[in-house]
């Protein structure tokens, strides 16, 4: 009986052997004398090797280092480096604290600020109220003022003398007596028209009651 190999393993050994042929090719066509980053790094650390030179301003690339004499100065640039990338990263929170206590500081001058202008602002109204207060005392103000007041004091007490001669004159004069009586037939009046009302309203309820009760004589005449 045949076994037969699966395409999976026929085809893995096919690629396996391609590329080993290529690099055979490679290494007897004298095309690579060294090994090389770019042959033993895979792609993403080469690339990342390359951002990494471009940011510290470094001669060669760091993605393209060849196993030559010149291995042990690249070795101390790419230590170097590294020393720079770690001090960095300890310098991070160091900045981050001194941004905190700039941010800090900031608030703080605002605060100040702030409590600088209220005070200000208060002091300028009392500087305000001093400034206008010393005008009017120059301009005569408070002369003027108690003068007015006096007048207006003088016209009240005058004013309040004279309604109580004019109440005082009422009260004792005929004006006064015919004013009562006018008021006592008011009240006459007022008592009578009350009296009509309740007469009214009586004689509408006896109406009322009256009719009922003829209505009710009627009703038991014809029942019978």
């Amino acid at each position: 009986m045949d076994i037969k190999k699966s395409e999976k393993s026929k085809k893995s050994k096919e690629s396996g052997s391609d590329n080993n042929e290529v690099v055979e090719r490679i290494w007897k066509a004298g095309e690579v004398t060294a090994p090389t980053a770019t042959l033993m790094l895979p792609e993403f650390v080469s690339l990342k090797l390359k951002e990494l030179g471009e940011r510290y301003g470094i001669s060669f690339d760091l993605d393209n280092i060849s196993l030559d004499g010149t291995m042990a100065e690249k070795v101390k640039v790419i230590r170097k480096i590294s020393d720079m990338a770690v001090a960095d990263s300890k310098l991070l929170p160091e900045m981050l604290k001194s941004v905190k206590k700039l941010l800090r500081a900031e608030i703080s001058l605002a605060k100040y600020h702030k409590s600088v202008s209220q005070a200000a602002l208060k002091h300028q109204e009392k500087v305000d109220k001093t400034t206008s207060e010393l005008f009017l005392k120059m301009a005569g103000y408070q002369e003027k003022a108690g003068k007015l007041e006096l007048k207006t004091n003088r016209k009240l007490t005058l004013m309040q003398k004279r309604s109580e001669a004019y109440a005082a004159y009422h009260e004792n004069s005929v004006f006064s007596s015919e004013a009562n009586l006018i008021d006592v037939e008011f009240e006459v009046l007022g008592e009578t028209a009350k009296t009509l009302t309740e007469g009214k309203e009586k004689r509408k309820r006896l109406q009322g009651q009256r009719k009922v009760k003829l209505q009710q004589y009627i009703d038991s005449a014809y029942e019978d």
